[in-house]
């Protein structure tokens, strides 16, 4: 049964035995193999937990709770596994085969606890939000669908298992782009090998700077045929891709050497940029070897389709895609360059955009930034590395996330001009809206982890605007972690201005209401006084417990009174400023139960305030 097992699986199993008899029991449960999985701690099962935002700490602890101990005696060897347990290798086993993989990874055995849905594991995982299907397709991201390569020639087919060979010589439990390069490289008597020599590649340095940056895992090799990364993947696509825009029948180790470069992240990609090679230098050296001539239409930028798969678009020769960027923006791309070359980074990518828009100030964009009152700066550069001790001097390449930005960005400038009905340049708004959009960069993960979203830019965009469009959810969507989110679609021409306007409309009855309620809360001072001179003997033969309850009952009113007033006065204030939502909304419910004015008055204010677009209004602020 344990065949299909990766090293990682197995150390699972051995955990989940250990687990057992550290709570002696004479079992292995779903519990168990739980606890083994995160102790184990290394492998996708967990990589995929840390993904979807599960406290590994609590994770244990939660599981934790839920076990009771056994007797106080330990029984060594292999122990039995429950029936539920049983079901758990089962329904991995199923997974490996329904994703064509030909191994069980420690994702597998994640699957298989949901799915078995009634052992302690299960119960725990789905309190803490998890579901099959995110799970699965969470893995999906990290390590794809199986699949088999048929254009490949034979040296590229050679490349690939090199790849797999090299992954193992690593002790790594995956093929990562550099990997595939050491393939390359290892291979040594294709195009792709030929490429890099007539380019003045060092092959031996070039192995040697790619080790460096490459560490070792466990002391544990995997055998057989081991998942390809994310970017991995990317590269063959790209290498496919590339066969066919030169309109070549197979695809050989020259067009596996073009994805890496396509690629732009990875490591392998790094390195081949530090020895100064790009892409248009390396597709050249490969159409002169293969004696063909390059085609008159460029292949760059690249842009994606509605449905996350990337697509060339042809563009003339001559035409530049910053034409249309106005001084700001331009200023945000030229101060993303220094902000790379700060770092010592050998490309620009969204986190040096984000920089660059904060650094410029001025804009739109900055000026958003600006009123969340987060210091962004900071964050960004928390999460960046710097680079070698050399900088690479003059423009930078952009990676492929960063092309994506500044792709969205014209195309919002594009929606924008529709609705406006007039020509735009592209600004920093547009950046920004860009770098949201884009949804995987570093950038994006600061922005949105520090609250900003796409929603709160185009309201700000909005009432920036004379005439605000109308917000509603459209089904314009684009891919961010593997998953569509959905954008808002901007149609027509109603006002956001009706729905402020109504706000500070509320907010003068607000101050109304708020004053009649002091005032009536001032006839209660009559009363207050009528007590005191039945205390003070003023008024004969008045009884003193009479007097004392006019002064109580009159305190009690005017307090109430007047504390209601100026509540409801703040809460006026806080409509017209957009603030504080939750407050308004309860003391427009506390309003209704003083009746006339104030029931009609809590009542609009509930209508008005929970309309969709106010909302916005409020979040924006």
């Amino acid at each position: 049964m344990f065949e299909r097992f990766t090293d990682r699986s197995r150390k699972v199993m051995a955990l989940a035995n250990q687990e057992a008899r550290r709570f002696n029991h004479e079992y292995i449960g779903t519990e168990h193999i739980l606890l083994g999985l995160i102790k184990e701690g290394s492998g996708v099962g967990a990589a995929v937990l840390k993904n979807l935002n599960v406290d590994i700490k609590k994770l244990r602890l939660e599981v934790e709770k839920l076990v009771k101990r056994g007797l106080d005696m330990v029984t060594h060897g292999k122990l039995p596994q429950t029936p539920r347990a049983k079901k758990v290798i089962e329904y991995a086993i199923e997974e490996s085969r329904s994703l064509n993989h030909k191994y069980v990874g420690t994702e597998h055995i994640l699957l298989g606890l949901l799915r078995e849905s009634e052992g302690i594991a299960a119960q725990v995982l789905m309190n803490l939000g998890l579901k099959l299907e995110d799970v699965r397709e969470e893995v999906l991201n990290l390590v794809g669908p199986g699949n088999e390569i048929e254009r490949f020639t034979d040296r590229a087919r050679k490349v690939m298992a090199l790849a797999n060979q090299e992954a193992q010589r690593f002790n790594h439990e995956y093929i990562g782009t550099e990997h595939i390069l050491l393939g390359l490289v290892k291979e040594g008597s294709g195009v792709g090998a030929r490429v890099l020599k007539n380019l003045d590649v060092d092959i031996k340095k070039l192995r040697l700077e790619v080790e460096k940056l490459v560490k070792r895992g466990p002391d544990m090799v995997a055998m057989g045929k081991l998942p390809q990364t994310p970017r991995a993947k990317k590269v063959i696509k790209y290498a496919i891709e590339e066969a066919r825009s030169l309109k070549h029948n197979y695809v050989g180790t020259e067009h596996i050497l073009l994805g890496l470069l396509l690629e732009g992240e990875g490591i392998a990609a790094q390195v081949l940029m530090n020895w100064g090679l790009r892409i248009e230098q390396v597709r050249g050296e490969v159409l002169a070897l293969k004696g063909e001539k390059e085609p008159v239409m460029e292949r760059e930028p690249r842009t994606w389709n509605g449905q996350g798969e990337k697509k060339p678009l042809i563009k003339r020769r001559g035409l530049n895609m910053f034409d249309r960027f106005t001084d700001r923006a331009r200023k945000i791309m030229a101060l993303a360059n220094q902000e790379a070359q700060r770092f010592n980074h050998e490309y620009i990518d969204t986190e040096h955009i984000l920089l660059g828009l904060i650094k410029e100030g001025s804009g739109i964009g900055a000026t958003i930034l600006k009123n969340l009152h987060v210091d962004f700066q900071f964050e960004v550069e928390r999460l960046l590395k710097r680079g070698p001790d050399r900088v690479t001097m003059g423009k930078l390449p952009q990676t492929q996330r960063a092309k994506k930005v500044i792709e969205y960005a014209i195309e919002e400038t594009r929606e924008m001009e529709k609705q406006l009905n007039r020509r735009l340049d592209v600004d920093t708004e547009h950046i920004l809206l860009g770098l949201l959009r884009e949804g995987e960069g570093i950038a994006a993960q600061v922005l949105m982890n520090l609250g900003l979203r796409i929603e709160q830019v185009d309201v700000f965009l909005a009432l920036e605007r004379e005439k605000e469009p109308e917000i509603e959810r459209g089904p314009r969507t684009w891919e961010g972690k593997g998953k569509k989110k959905q954008l808002i679609q901007r149609k027509g021409k109603v006002s956001m201005n009706e729905d402020g306007q109504y706000l500070k409309l509320l907010s003068v009855f607000h101050y109304v209401v708020g004053g009649m309620a002091a005032f009536f809360a001032c006839m209660f001072l009559f009363h207050f006084c009528i007590g005191v001179a039945m205390l003070t003997g003023a008024i004969d033969n008045a009884p003193i417990f009479v007097g004392l309850m006019f002064v109580i009952m009159a305190t009690v009113a005017i307090t109430f009174g007047w504390t209601l007033a100026v509540c409801i006065i703040i809460a006026g204030r806080c409509l017209a400023k957009r603030k504080r939502y939750m407050f308004c909304l309860v003391m427009a419910a506390i309003s209704c139960i003083f009746m006339p004015f104030g029931t009609v008055l809590g009542v609009f204010t509930i209508i008005v305030l929970m309309r969709p677009l106010v909302k916005e209004l409020f979040a924006a602020k």
